[in-house]
């Protein structure tokens, strides 16, 4: 199976860049007019949470573990081409992993990745942008929000190649999903998320009961076909994504986040 995953992942990673990064981002906690300043956040390795608010939402890490473009910024309208930070508590690392420029809109988008060893604590990351300060408020966690999520006998990952990874094709069809929290989070709900159609652009997204059977999606969007796969096996063939959201309240702080994990059905265009 890996030759056919391997064949399929540029499709897989077009399909999700146009269903997860269609919405931009709106902007939050600007004062001047010129300044409008944009935050999203990963709700795990392949999908953004938009929009955040950096005024309500805070950004969770997991402490002891190096957080890979944890936050993204987007800059629109400014005389700053980057932030300056302002304040970074000695106990949180960062840096600066991501910046480029949209030369058609003047637009600049900045990644930052995060590294604390301390537990169950709060950080406030300040930068200046236009001289106005913008507050990012962290929580460094020790442990993952999702203890364990299953469809069937298989725990779901979010590792390339897994089930529940984004470049991971499957042709089951329906099993039971169960979801456990680990002890700092509380489970608020879950959601599957599928097309309508194949003429959608969007998702949409239904509240299902945990510990429940869990049927994939077998609607796909038109342009996930793949026209020049060398198995005949795949011709005419399309990708049906399902997207299962986890969404949990940290129960220290009473916020809410999401955490998604995508199975991708693979079916025949004649189904």
């Amino acid at each position: 199976m890996k030759k056919e995953l391997f064949t399929l992942k540029g499709v897989i990673t077009a399909l999700f860049v146009a269903a997860f990064f269609v919405v931009a981002g709106s902007s939050f906690g600007a004062i001047k007019a010129d300044a409008a300043v944009s935050f999203r956040t990963r709700t795990n390795a392949d999908s953004w949470k938009t929009p955040f608010d950096n005024t309500k939402d805070v950004l969770f890490i997991k402490s002891g573990v190096y957080n890979s473009n944890a936050v993204q910024i987007k800059l629109s309208d400014t005389k700053d081409r980057t932030i300056n930070v302002y304040a970074c508590p000695r106990n949180l690392k960062y840096k600066r992993t991501y910046y480029k420029k949209n030369t058609e809109d003047e637009t600049y988008v900045l990644r930052f990745s995060f590294f604390t060893t301390k537990k169950n604590q709060f950080f406030d990351f300040k930068f200046r942008v236009d001289g106005t300060i913008y507050k990012l408020r962290v929580f460094a966690g020790t442990t993952d929000p999702v203890k364990e999520a299953k469809f069937g006998k298989t725990v779901l990952s979010n590792r390339s190649g897994e089930l529940g990874a984004s470049d991971c094709v499957t042709e089951l069809k329906k099993e039971t999903l169960s979801v456990k929290m680990n002890s700092d989070f509380a489970l608020v709900s879950i959601e599957r998320g599928a097309y309508k159609n194949s003429e959608d652009s969007y998702l949409t997204f239904k509240k299902i009961k945990n510990r429940s059977k869990l049927s994939l999606s077998d609607i796909a969007p038109e342009n996930s076909k793949t026209v020049d796969s060398d198995e005949s096996i795949y011709e005419d063939s399309m990708i049906a994504p399902t997207v299962i959201r986890i969404n949990y309240r940290i129960k220290k702080t009473g916020t809410t986040a999401y955490y998604d994990y995508y199975i991708n059905r693979l079916v025949s265009s004649d189904n």
